[in-house]
């Protein structure tokens, strides 16, 4: 399930703040969110095994912003489950 995040993460930028990458992390999420087995440690855990960062490196940037994904993901899973 969570190799459809692929699209978000192939591009070189994906661990920047730009519009863009956003709207790739977005895009990709939308298609796994309503999974009744969706989990965002899950959703990080992939990116970080795909990606090679330890989550024990708290000062690693990319290591942050996996962390700021997973806290979206839960953020707009709960949206999703109360029919927002």
């Amino acid at each position: 399930m969570y190799n459809a995040m692929d699209s978000y993460l192939d591009v070189d930028t994906w661990h920047t703040s730009h519009p863009l990458d956003d709207q790739r992390f977005y895009k990709a999420l939308s298609k796994i969110v309503r999974d009744p087995k969706f989990s965002p440690e899950a959703m990080g855990e992939y990116i970080r095994d795909k990606k090679g960062v330890s989550r024990d490196d708290n000062g690693d940037v990319f290591n942050n912003v996996i962390d700021r994904r997973i806290t979206e993901a839960y953020a707009i899973q709960e949206f999703v489950r109360l029919g927002l």
